[in-house]
């Protein structure tokens, strides 16, 4: 493909005339273009992009690094660099294969740094690919070193909703649950992602004890998320796993999944809890024998660490008396994220 290399050394003199006829979208080409190089391909970035059909991935993907290495040295100083930019990124990404998604990472990083001062749409387009990096590669730290060094985008376009997005998903991977739910309630007002972004809304909402309707559910195809939603408002203990394990065979996110499985069932005790305080307590006090009951296959012990489980993390407001064997219960707000 000696294309490429003809690419970038035009790329290396800032001929913008002939870059920009390579990445447009027409197949006419000015007759004082010279198209000698490229005489069998009329649309040789289109045509890079469709290499993966013919040839192996990993040569295509090549390429395409070739021409963003080419091309990074120029961004933050030619507004044609960081047009391309976007369109070679988008083309490594449809190409990406796991080995190679820490180079990726990097060739963005190195891109993300060069339009810092930018705040361009490109340079939240960059951002937000390099946040989907980071993701992928569970590199939670450095998603949150992007978070703090930039301020959110200004307009309202797709860059915008998608950044909130993945601000949103990294909240919710450090249990921030509250900051979680408010992006992706800001994220979610982008139309044309609401599919994408439905299921780690809806599973921000669980995790603050909201319930999400049946029709809302059914309308972004989340009813996988029925059974989840059913045990733990009403506490329904026994069938927890089962709910969380139906929500991670369609959503496919490890770290999603360690998140539900260590807080869902607290949540959902929480409020067994406090339906059995309703039903069953006295003068603020619950016998956690009722309790270690209720939950089924659990034994004091154990019953005893979930409920002080609950009471570190302030899903429930009280202390354990073990010479009593109660739950003593604070008179104000015992359950503050409870369904009520």
């Amino acid at each position: 493909m000696d294309w490429v290399a003809e690419l970038n050394a035009r790329i290396d003199i800032q001929d913008a005339k002939y870059i920009s006829m390579v990445f447009n979208t027409s197949r006419q080409w000015p007759a004082d273009i010279d198209c000698s190089v490229i005489n069998e391909v009329k649309q040789p970035f289109s045509a890079l992009l469709k290499l993966h059909h013919a040839i192996h991935v990993e040569k295509a993907y090549g390429l395409l690094e070739q021409l963003s290495n080419g091309t990074i040295k120029h961004l933050g100083k030619e507004h044609w660099a960081s047009c391309i930019s976007k369109t070679i990124f988008y083309g490594i990404f449809q190409l990406r294969v796991p080995a190679g998604i820490r180079k990726i990472s990097r060739l963005l990083y190195i891109s993300h740094k060069a339009l810092l001062q930018d705040c361009s749409s490109t340079f939240f387009y960059i951002t937000n690919m390099l946040l989907e990096t980071y993701r992928d590669t569970g590199e939670l730290e450095l998603a949150e070193d992007v978070f703090r060094n930039i301020n959110p985008p200004v307009r309202k376009t797709r860059e915008y909703f998608t950044f909130y997005f993945y601000k949103g998903v990294f909240a919710l991977y450090s249990e921030m649950f509250e900051e979680a739910y408010t992006l992706f309630q800001i994220a979610f007002a982008y139309r044309r992602g609401q599919k994408t972004i439905a299921p780690f809304y809806f599973v921000s909402s669980l995790l603050t004890s909201r319930f999400p309707k049946y029709k809302y559910l059914q309308r972004f195809d989340c009813l996988y998320l029925l059974e989840l939603a059913c045990s733990i408002k009403k506490g329904a203990y026994s069938s927890i796993n089962s709910g969380i394990d139906l929500a991670f065979a369609n959503i496919q996110d490890y770290t999603i999944y360690r998140v539900l499985t260590i807080h869902c069932p607290l949540i959902c005790l929480s409020n067994l809890m406090h339906q059995a305080y309703m039903d069953h307590g006295s003068d603020n006090k619950l016998e956690i024998q009722w309790i270690a009951n209720a939950i089924g296959d659990s034994d004091l012990k154990e019953t005893i660490c979930l409920i002080s489980n609950l009471i570190s993390l302030g899903r429930i407001k009280g202390y354990i008396s073990i010479a009593k064997m109660v739950v003593v219960l604070s008179r104000i707000d015992p359950f503050p994220s409870s369904v009520h």
